[in-house]
């Protein structure tokens, strides 16, 4: 059996970065392969591929699919000490939301995520 752990993050990251460059195709299926391969106590990779491949699918106009992943993304950062992910989970959010039209509501699930704890 191959290592997985630090795969799946890795992963996840190339995934954010091949999104950067506008490979959306190629950025999704980097999200598939890194949520087959991340554990589910890793929250962090657990997070970031919902995060991205949010703004995948909001680049591609698929808001109902995008919506929930990138508020997954947050709520499973919100009891970690990574500012810099819990900052991209906000701003994929804030995308999301952007895209749709509703920015207000993207800056509202944040509070009301954390208010939940």
């Amino acid at each position: 059996m191959g290592e997985r752990y630090l795969r799946s993050t890795v992963t996840a990251l190339q995934a954010r970065a091949v999104f950067a460059q506008g490979r959306l195709d190629e950025a999704y299926e980097l999200t598939e392969l890194a949520e087959d391969l991340a554990g589910a106590d890793d929250v962090e990779t657990q997070a970031a591929w919902r995060s991205v491949r949010a703004v995948v699918l909001a680049n591609r106009d698929q808001f109902e699919e995008a919506k929930p992943l990138a508020q997954e993304a947050l709520q499973l950062l919100l009891d970690i000490d990574s500012a810099v992910m819990k900052v991209e989970a906000l701003a994929d959010l804030a995308e999301v939301f952007g895209r749709t039209g509703h920015e207000g509501a993207a800056w509202r699930s944040p509070r009301h995520a954390s208010s939940r704890r």
